[in-house]
């Protein structure tokens, strides 16, 4: 079936038919054909369309705009009661390529785009017709579709972006749409870097247009996002600049006692952190849904730094009590009485007076 619609998209798999057997099969076809009209006998029938999109690949994914831009091969296939004929009358011709712009074909399309551009303008599209009125239609389409993205789990985040295809004018009594596989065809798919598609299902719904109901496709492109980049890029260096920070509150004090580098070290790791978390933000599209794994985790990041930060001032401050003579309880001083006695808080006593 849907495989003959690869000789229109490759068209040297082709035998042109030469002489005047192509000739008087062209002027036998299309002396009374009308374009403009379904291709059935009776107006009452239905014609019956098979669509199989293939994705070729994943061109750009942009979550700030809730976008996405996708190559896909659309095999269409009907069939057209005006055009068949009988291949003994005709040299044994069991096939011939016409230009798609010369024919009725379904206007099918995707509803959800954002912009549609064709690899090839419609004069330099080929329709493959069978000698019994089968046609075979295939289009190489690069779409820009609205796809919502979810980023709680970013970047282990699976998104889910659809592409709804159905006729623009004809009703279902006029044009009924079918699918001949469950999933479509990733045969001809080229790897992305940055995502994995899992897989591309089909569902077949109706929905209600004014006084007429037409037929839609849905395809959900399944993909998942490659989180390597955002582990080596991201999370790994934001966990060991934290570690390093947190190890140099603990260091021990230099000769005269001063702790000054440990606070600039604070400092200088929260203003890290807060631009990590800034390139972040900038990336994800602005969502209520909350802020995303990768974020919340830059965003503890920071509140350890901050609490490691303010922990290297307390120590720096009695540091210096003491070299006046003056030890001084922070932890106790700045806290009611009732909370003194605590058992965190005479642990966090005791590592603060202690040198």
């Amino acid at each position: 079936m849907l495989i003959k619609a690869n000789k229109t998209f490759a068209l040297t798999n082709y035998k042109w038919a030469q002489g005047s057997d192509e000739q008087h099969l062209l002027s036998s076809l299309f002396s009374n054909y009308n374009k403009n009209l379904r291709p059935v006998i009776n107006a009452a029938e239905v014609v019956n369309v098979t669509v199989e999109p293939s994705p070729f690949n994943i061109v750009e994914t942009d979550e700030a705009s809730d976008s996405i831009t996708i190559v896909l091969w659309f095999y269409m296939e009907w069939k057209d009661e005006f055009l068949h004929w009988n291949s003994s009358e005709f040299g044994g011709m069991e096939e011939l390529l016409v230009p798609s712009s010369d024919i009725w074909y379904p206007d099918v399309i995707v509803y959800n785009t954002i912009s549609i551009q064709s690899h090839l303008p419609e004069i330099k599209n080929y329709v493959l017709i069978a000698s019994d009125g089968t046609m075979y239609l295939t289009l190489s389409q690069i779409l820009t579709m609205r796809c919502q993205y979810h980023i709680i789990m970013f970047p282990f985040d699976i998104q889910t972006c659809k592409v709804k295809l159905g006729s623009w004018v004809h009703s279902m009594d006029e044009i009924d749409i079918f699918y001949t596989t469950p999933n479509a065809d990733r045969g001809s798919y080229n790897e992305n870097p940055a995502w994995e598609l899992i897989s591309m299902p089909a569902t077949k719904s109706t929905v209600l247009n004014g006084d007429t109901t037409q037929v839609i496709i849905d395809y959900d492109i399944v993909i998942q996002r490659k989180p390597i980049y955002y582990l080596l890029t991201f999370i790994l260096p934001c966990f060991m600049i934290t570690t390093i920070s947190i190890v140099g509150v603990f260091s021990p004090f230099n000769d005269v006692g001063d702790r000054e580098e440990k606070v600039t070290m604070g400092l200088t790791t929260l203003l890290t952190m807060t631009l990590v978390l800034t390139l972040i933000a900038d990336k994800m599209p602005k969502s209520s849904e909350g802020l995303s794994l990768l974020g919340t985790y830059v965003l503890l990041q920071i509140v350890i730094a901050a609490v490691t930060t303010l922990i290297s001032v307390v120590i720096m401050y009695q540091s210096r009590s003491w070299a006046f003579g003056k030890p001084v309880n922070v932890l106790i001083n700045i806290q009611p009485p009732w909370a003194a006695n605590l058992p965190w808080s005479r642990g966090a006593s005791f590592i603060l007076c202690t040198r």
